[in-house]
């Protein structure tokens, strides 16, 4: 089972979206380095908080705690 993290939009951060490390294709900063681009595998394209190293981090803390609970930035 592919474990999904949720993320607050930059557009909305009331909305999350959600996908698997797997997912990734490329995370791009945003111009102020608060948000960023996340492309995924599928074509689907996502601004969401945090920098490139905290969106990494979320799967990271999640695969060691051993959850599948979603974390948000």
């Amino acid at each position: 089972m592919i474990n999904k993290t949720s993320f607050k939009t930059k557009e909305d951060q009331d909305v999350t979206v959600s996908f698997s490390v797997e997912e990734i294709e490329e995370i791009v900063p945003d111009a102020d380095m608060r948000y960023s681009l996340v492309i995924l595998k599928n074509g689907d394209k996502h601004f969401v908080c945090g920098t490139e190293m905290e969106i990494r981090a979320e799967f990271t803390v999640q695969r060691k705690s051993g959850t599948d609970e979603n974390r948000n930035l």
